[in-house]
């Protein structure tokens, strides 16, 4: 079963890459800047890769490290504390989950019995394995984020939050649901009272939703009432969604497609990263959805679809997939030249979660967040 998953996650991989190369090499003869330039909102910059300090190997301990590396993650450290910073929660995108094509989900409904022990052991399986053949491509390891948390001082807890990872509507609301409550464990245990989040891909979507949450206005009524008249676990989530309202939240998206509206509200702010060669980004757009493997959750993506957008529609999605690129309405959005890694980097969508990013993609966020250094 695990190798079903792990070869029917290459192929929808494969076909999301040469889709995005094709569209690269239509769109490749304009000048991405002159094509942008006339469509963005005022919150957009355009910066350069630097390694800033290079890492001395490429492993995880911390101890292998240059010194001029490990002193420039100890400084951003110093200014995530100076913030007030009580955790940071690393969230991946599709398809790098614990159960991207929903079978885990399946077992458990299917087999009364002995469903949540095959579920569970679907889920570790595929977790490990996606993990075993993508290392840092596109998602955030465990390794990762240990070394995250030990360079920046090892005060601050760093986290990864794992769901389905699915490619459609009802995934991303169960994933936002799930999340909230994550969080509101995070805010209750620290005196501090600002979280960040960083998120690669389609986690921006959970982002995007989650401020819906936050803002009660009337999408989240109607979020809350679709989930709960299909069965949608809520439990908890209001006072989740109240423990959250008493912190600030910091939001970074790495490669998120801007798809799911954001409803502003005081206390979160968000920033995006987009590798100006990031294809995948460009067809991860409205109508790039995978049907959902039920038809109950076909049902409610349908619902869905008024609130957050087409889901599972061909010409949509080569529409918006040709259109220029754009940067995200809510934030600000930052396209970053990462250089040219096209195929070693993922059809430029795994640029983000790579070791030797981790220090250029912190120290932008803490001049973008956090600008004043504390005093020595």
């Amino acid at each position: 079963m695990a190798v079903l998953v792990a070869v029917v996650i290459l192929l929808a991989f494969g076909a999301g890459f040469a889709l995005a190369t094709r569209l690269r090499v239509a769109t490749a003869r304009h000048d991405e800047h002159a094509a942008m330039a006339p469509h963005e909102p005022p919150g957009t910059s355009f910066v350069r890769f630097d390694v800033i300090a290079p890492r001395g190997t490429r492993s995880a301990s911390l101890e292998h490290h240059d010194e001029e590396w490990r002193a420039e993650m100890r400084a951003i450290g110093a200014r995530l504390r100076a913030a007030d910073v009580a955790a940071i929660v690393f969230v991946h995108g599709t398809f790098v989950g614990h159960d991207p094509l929903g079978l885990a989900r399946l077992a458990r409904r299917a087999l009364p019995r002995t469903g949540g022990r095959v579920a569970r052991a679907l889920e570790r399986t595929t977790r490990e394995g996606i993990h075993a053949v993508l290392g840092d491509l596109g998602t955030y390891g465990a390794e990762y984020v240990a070394l995250f948390e030990r360079a920046i001082g090892g005060d601050i807890p760093c986290t990864r939050f794992a769901w389905s990872s699915e490619n459609h509507h009802l995934a991303r609301l169960r994933g936002a649901i799930d999340l909230a409550r994550v969080l509101a464990v995070h805010a209750q245990m620290s005196p501090r009272r600002r979280l960040v989040l960083i998120g690669h891909s389609h986690a921006g979507q959970l982002f995007a939703l989650l401020s819906h949450f936050l803002a009660s206005g009337g999408e989240a009524a109607a979020l809350y009432d679709v989930a709960r008249a299909h069965g949608v676990d809520t439990t908890g989530l209001a006072d989740a969604i109240e423990s959250l309202r008493a912190c600030a939240l910091d939001v970074v998206t790495q490669g998120a497609a801007p798809r799911y509206r954001w409803t502003p509200r005081a206390g979160i702010r968000a920033m995006h990263l987009v590798n100006e060669r990031d294809a995948i980004r460009r067809v991860a757009v409205h109508g790039s959805d995978l049907p959902a493997p039920t038809p109950s959750e076909r049902a409610i993506n349908a619902r869905l679809v008024p609130l957050l957008g087409e889901s599972t529609d061909a010409r949509t999605l080569v529409q918006r997939a040709l259109a220029p690129v754009r940067a995200d309405t809510t934030g600000h959005t930052y396209f970053v030249d990462y250089g040219r890694r096209f195929l070693r980097d993922g059809a430029g969508h795994g640029v983000y979660t790579r070791f030797d990013a981790m220090l250029f993609n912190a120290r932008l966020m803490v001049d973008h967040f956090y600008p004043v250094a504390p005093a020595a």
